[in-house]
């Protein structure tokens, strides 16, 4: 199993969890309120907990990650589908080895059988630079962001989640003195 789907089934399992809490406070609050804030507090804690170790265990990841750098003729090229989805390609070296890169770029320049370099994050594929030796684009490139943006944003609503549980917690401490 490769590390990016231990992370991603573990941020689901723990997510699930913290939905869990959340569903079984809001059925705690017919009965008793100081019941249900503490069990939504505790599953937005958990939901919290989930989104703040994705984005942590991520920008970790990719900041940790080798910077290779293969060259090669590029095949396999995916447009995305409506804008929605990121492109793909594939660049096989010399000796005969395929790397799958992943970018956002949808543009002209990635045409099947051209020579580029590109320089990638080995933990998720990201396309970092790319620069295209033969062909009509020839001397042509473009550069990348790692994902690290992305990642951060998720470490942001973990924490946000987590406050919010926090402040549901004490509510239902303070309606119960």
């Amino acid at each position: 199993m490769r590390t990016e789907d231990i992370v991603g089934l573990s941020f689901f399992l723990v997510l699930f969890t913290g939905i869990g809490l959340l569903f079984y406070g809001l059925k705690q609050g017919k009965r008793n309120i100081d019941a249900q804030h503490r069990w939504v507090g505790c599953g937005l804690i958990v939901c919290g907990t989930a989104c703040l170790l994705l984005g942590v265990v991520r920008l970790s990841l990719i900041r940790t990650s080798s910077r290779p750098v293969v060259e090669g003729n590029i095949w396999g090229v995916n447009e995305p589908v409506n804008n929605k989805y990121s492109s793909s390609f594939n660049v096989t070296n010399d000796s005969g080895q395929a790397t799958l890169i992943r970018c956002r770029y949808d543009g002209p320049g990635l045409r099947e059988g051209d020579r580029a370099r590109v320089r990638y994050v080995e933990y998720n594929h990201q396309l970092l630079e790319l620069t295209m030796l033969t062909g009509s684009y020839t001397g042509w490139g473009f550069k990348e962001s790692s994902g690290e943006p992305g990642y951060a944003v998720w470490a942001l609503m973990g924490v946000a989640c987590g406050f919010a549980g926090w402040h549901q917690l004490r509510k239902g401490a303070a309606m119960e003195a």
